[in-house]
């Protein structure tokens, strides 16, 4: 506990270890008043779980070291200097704005798993049948020749046919949605023994009129439209749940929402650059004399046994440093467009605490952005998880508590509504892998796809094409 929780908290604080640490002894003796006249024989043999499980019953002394730890962390924040450890000048000063920050938060008050249950949420029929169809066609594909094997990997089969339709979805009471950001696949099980396995992430972005049409753009020319920028979802592990979006902690949260985009132009530039370039012609005359680059030769043992002779046991051999030089390089490089920031339609909020034992697992679940909360005034009401309008009816909500899904939805009306207040535009990056594996699951082979999907209010434009 002090080193792996209350030296991690601590650490982000100018401060004396072991001096915080003789002084949390001293508060949990003197200030808490700890007896081993009361707790002794119990903590002694208290010995349950371990470190790494949740800890559904705890020893008394540790109950007083989480006290001690909070009361000393509070003091140290408004008194001592936090650093950013991570950076190369650790002596920078950083700003404390909450206890979010050194993450020492250890439960959700607002999240309740059993709450993250409504009743009335919609079912859509049309997810459940594309993974089954999915599912189904791998399990009647014949993949015994090599031949077979390319072709499957060159199809795009019922997974990316039907992937575009998972974008526009209509509930049975005849309400349209649209998916945001979402995961799917053709599951894990059994893959040692079904060995195909289909999986795509499906981004989706908030972009300017302009720059939706640079993606276009992009896309036509057969370039690649995806970025390390743009290639993640947007995740945070310690806010707490009714706090998003509007509360202090999701301040930098939001901000990093807006990604900076850039995208290929198809053109190439000759660029000149000075590098470093060290001089290894004296240890790789060194390391020739040993033998260790001339294994082969045949006078190769001879040689070493030369070596000994002539150093005997001397312990030192002086080895010369190699000298750092500079070398001009000329390369080629992809041009690429800077076109501005655009921004993630969706978040994704973590948490994996398990201190209070009040989940058995991580719980982690999509929400829509800050933009769209806020303009269309969104709120969770009895449901966590689970977002209405102002009329309460049910505006947005993560498939994965209806249907274990990992996809988000919102009503289509209140899209449009916001797509026409704020001016933007609705696009999505797909990634995609069709993979063999063998019976160890390992990959053998596979094959990479992509697409730029748009949002066209009545349809999905955009279409799915092999890169690799």
């Amino acid at each position: 506990f002090g080193r792996y929780v209350f030296q991690a908290a601590l650490q982000n604080f100018e401060v004396d270890d072991k001096r915080i640490f003789n002084y949390a002894v001293y508060f949990i003796l003197n200030e808490l008043k700890y007896s081993e006249d009361y707790f002794g024989e119990y903590d002694r043999y208290h010995r349950s779980f371990d470190r790494h499980m949740a800890a559904k019953t705890e020893r008394i002394g540790k109950k007083y070291q989480w006290i001690a730890m909070y009361n000393i962390l509070s003091r140290v924040s408004d008194h001592c200097r936090m650093v950013d450890k991570y950076c190369f000048q650790e002596t920078d000063e950083i700003p404390f704005e909450g206890t979010w920050e050194p993450y020492v938060r250890d439960f959700d008050p607002t999240l309740n798993q059993n709450f993250m249950v409504y009743p009335d949420a919609p079912h859509f029929k049309f997810l459940d049948d594309f993974a089954t169809a999915a599912v189904e066609e791998n399990a009647c594909t014949n993949i015994s020749s090599a031949e077979q094997q390319r072709a499957w990997l060159d199809s795009k089969g019922v997974f990316h046919q039907n992937l575009k339709n998972a974008l526009l979805l209509k509930d049975v009471c005849g309400t349209e949605w649209v998916t945001l950001s979402a995961y799917f696949d053709t599951g894990r099980e059994d893959l040692d023994i079904k060995n195909l396995y289909v999986w795509s992430w499906l981004y989706a972005y908030f972009v300017s009129p302009e720059q939706k049409k640079e993606f276009e753009s992009c896309a036509n020319k057969g370039l690649s439209v995806i970025t390390r920028e743009t290639a993640s979802h947007h995740e945070t592990y310690t806010v707490f749940n009714r706090e998003y979006p509007w509360a202090p902690s999701c301040c930098s949260f939001n901000e990093s929402a807006w990604v900076d985009a850039s995208l290929k132009t198809g053109e190439k530039e000759t660029v000149h650059e000075t590098i470093k370039v060290p001089d290894l012609s004296a240890m790789e005359e060194f390391i020739k004399k040993l033998g260790y680059l001339d294994e082969q030769d045949d006078a190769w043992n001879d040689e070493c046994e030369e070596l000994d002779n002539e150093w005997g046991d001397s312990p030192e051999v002086e080895i010369e440093m190699p000298e750092i030089g500079y070398k001009e390089v000329t390369r080629e490089v992809e041009v690429k467009k800077e076109i501005g920031k655009i921004l993630h339609a969706s978040s994704n909020l973590l948490w994996e605490e398990e201190y209070d034992a009040s989940k058995e697992d991580a719980l982690s679940w999509n929400v829509p952005c800050a933009m769209l909360i806020e303009t269309l005034h969104l709120q969770q009401l009895e449901a966590d998880g689970f977002y209405f309008d102002s009329d309460g009816k049910l505006a947005a909500f993560d498939v994965v508590l209806t249907q274990n899904l990992n996809c988000i939805v919102v009503r289509k009306d209140l899209l449009d509504s916001f797509i026409s207040s704020s001016g933007m535009e609705l696009i999505w990056l797909m990634k995609s892998e069709k993979e063999i594996h063998a019976s160890d699951r390992s990959i053998l082979q596979w094959s990479e796809w992509e697409a730029l999907f748009t949002y066209e209010k009545d349809r999905i434009d955009g279409s799915i094409r092999r890169t690799l």
